[in-house]
């Protein structure tokens, strides 16, 4: 059984029942092992052979995976993952080993920062995709913990999008706003400043530190939730009321960003409402179905309710906060899902 490190910690620190919630493996895979999983094809499997484990699997389980283990799904994740700290134990390790993986696929490596760490790849290529995840305890790269453990991470995590930048020629870097672990929005925006000041905007700038040939480089976004609103303040700052050249396509899922963090910046403004370099995806809702609305489908805010009356209040909310930009459905109101069900839709608009 391969030791587990701590992660910020320049010793490699044996994991015991005390410290596991704080380490994690060089390669994820042996803290899975320790906890009685593996992984195979990108989705968790259960052997039921690890000194944490729930309970054995059962052996005439329909997911059986031809090895004696069972693979995870919704109906049986909570047999073999209890909640707390096993879920949280489990759920870095296979957040260890998608990076794994996305490191290989998506040609990227690890980056210290003075805030944390981000995965980084083909900084140097013409077009660069800025990923930001959500709030939670999710890491760079990763989207939902809970889709990751029980759908597999091309579900859960933005690997597939980074394949295919990495494909298209395009460099690839994902932040993790919540490396230090804390759930305060003001911690993580710093967090996400930090990183962007040193691992973004170094390619943007020049030497002296003015803006770089803006025809030069372009730099992309995808940010769910809050990691909207994290990078509309970044771009807020870097703006300072000018324009910013370099600024490509913004996709965003679910995002809380509003136009009123950009109020004073009427080109950044405009790029966030341009219909060909932004696009939001949005969580159905009670009111918009997932067979009437599919995914792609587009938002009309002036769709009137059920009972016939205009839907003024959420017109007015809408426009205020994300003005003409063109938004479309998800095709689902899972709000952990909107990047997973948009995925095509982002790559479509991402790369034609």
């Amino acid at each position: 059984m391969g030791n587990i490190f701590r992660r910020t910690s320049e010793k490699a620190i044996k994991v015991d029942s005390a410290n596991t919630r704080d380490c994690i493996s060089p390669r994820g895979a042996s803290g899975l092992r320790r906890l009685g999983f593996k992984v195979k094809l990108d989705r968790l499997v259960f052997c039921g052979e690890g000194e944490a484990s729930v309970q054995p699997p059962q052996g005439d389980d329909v997911n059986d995976d031809g090895e004696g283990g069972v693979v995870v799904n919704e109906d049986n994740f909570w047999m073999h993952v209890n909640g707390g700290k096993h879920y949280n134990d489990v759920a870095r390790c296979c957040m260890d080993v998608a990076q794994d993986i996305m490191m290989e696929t998506c040609g990227c490596r690890w980056v210290e920062c003075t805030k944390g760490r981000v995965l980084c790849g083909g900084e140097e290529r013409k077009d660069v995709l800025v990923v930001i995840p959500g709030k939670g305890r999710v890491d760079a790269g990763i989207m939902a913990r809970s889709l990751l453990m029980k759908n597999g991470m091309r579900v859960g995590s933005v690997i597939n999008i980074g394949e295919r930048a990495w494909e298209e020629g395009w460099g690839v870097i994902m932040l993790a706003p919540n490396f230090s672990g804390s759930f305060q929005s003001g911690v993580a925006m710093a967090t996400v400043k930090g990183q962007w000041e040193e691992v973004v905007m170094p390619l943007v700038r020049d030497s002296k530190g003015g803006s770089a040939d803006v025809g030069r480089r372009k730099i992309h976004i995808l940010a769910h939730s809050a990691g909207g609103a994290q990078v509309v303040e970044c771009l807020r700052d870097c703006a300072d009321g000018g324009a910013v050249g370099w600024l490509g396509k913004l996709c965003f899922t679910d995002s809380t960003h509003s136009l009123r963090q950009v109020s004073n910046e009427a080109d950044l403004r405009a790029h966030l409402q341009n219909s060909e370099l932004c696009r939001y995806w949005r969580t159905n809702s009670d009111l918009f179905g997932v067979e009437e609305y599919p995914v792609g489908s587009e938002f009309d805010v002036t769709i009137r309710d059920r009972d016939g009356k205009a839907e003024a209040a959420n017109k007015r909310y809408w426009f205020g906060r994300f003005g003409t930009a063109p938004t479309h459905f998800c095709g689902t109101p899972d709000h952990a899902s909107t990047t997973w069900k948009a995925e095509g839709e982002i790559i479509k608009f991402l790369f034609g």
